[in-house]
This record gives C-alpha cells, sequence and structure tokens, in this order.
C-alpha cells in the first residue's frame, strides 16, 4: 500500500507533469505527497551562513511552497528540502529517510549525445532505489482521477 509519495521537482515543466500524475495518484491511494528537491550546491552544507549558497536553499524551499500551493486542498502535502549534493543519490537518501513508498521522477525525454553527456537523474534513480520508482515521461498527461491501476488498488 502507498502511503508517501515521493516527487522530485528541479522547477521544469517536465518535473511539474510528473507532480499531477503524483496528485492524481494521491487522490486514488488516498497517499501523501512529498515534494521534495536537492540543493544542488555542496558549498551549502559547509558554509550555512553564505547567503548566496543559503539563498539556493531558500530559494528551493520557496519554489517547493508554490508548487504546493497550486495542489487540490484536499491533497495531504508536505515540502522538503533534501542535502545539498547530486540530484539522484539524494532522492534516494530522501526517500529512505522520509519513509517514501514510492519516488516519482521526471524524464526530460533526452537520448542520445544528450543523456550520454548530461546523464540521466530519473534513470540512476530507478537504478539504485531501494523503493518503486514512476518515471515520467515529457508526453504524459495525468490520468483520469477515477481510474485506479489494479496493482496499486489492492485488487488481485
Amino acid at each position: 500500500m502507498i502511503k508517501r509519495i515521493l516527487v522530485a521537482l528541479d522547477g521544469s515543466p517536465a518535473a511539474e507533469m510528473a507532480l499531477s500524475v503524483a496528485q492524481s495518484l494521491a487522490r486514488q491511494s488516498d497517499s501523501e505527497l512529498v515534494l521534495a528537491c536537492v540543493a544542488e550546491s555542496a558549498e551549502w552544507a559547509l558554509r550555512a551562513t553564505d547567503m548566496v549558497e543559503r539563498s539556493e536553499w531558500q530559494e528551493c524551499a520557496d519554489y517547493l511552497k508554490s508548487q504546493a500551493a497550486r495542489l487540490d486542498p484536499l491533497t495531504r502535502v508536505s515540502t522538503q528540502v533534501l542535502e545539498p549534493g547530486d540530484a539522484a543519490p539524494g532522492l534516494v537518501e530522501g526517500a529512505l529517510q522520509l519513509h517514501a513508498d514510492l519516488i516519482v521522477v521526471a524524464s526530460h525525454g533526452r537520448g542520445g549525445l544528450g543523456r550520454l553527456m548530461l546523464g540521466s537523474v530519473a534513470e540512476e534513480v530507478a537504478r539504485t532505489a531501494q523503493v518503486p520508482t514512476m518515471i515520467v515521461g515529457p508526453r504524459c498527461t495525468p490520468p483520469p482521477s477515477r481510474i485506479v491501476p489494479a496493482a496499486l488498488s489492492g485488487a488481485h
């Protein structure tokens, strides 16, 4: 049973589409959403008083709060800025610390050389996470709220 869904957000339209999909799933499964982003400046952890790095952390926190405010008021939601560092390991560790039952992450749809050069956070999360990961592609649309996939509804 899914009780807590960690949704990885990075400010991209693809991530916000993943949030829409996650919200639909949360409604269907009566789950809590945890909106999360990784503060990607490792320097912030070392110098928390430095305004540049601190503003990056605050910007991430403000963004998560703005996304939470857009959600259906009946959706149970919290926000979490994860430890600074690389996105994929931060999301995997955050999911464990927050006791998430599912991670929802966007795929930006890069292929070929772009994927080789930039890597794929979604792929790394799916490969290394200890909880199931749903990767939402760039052309995905949220499912209708009345449809509950059998695997998630508890039906056999």
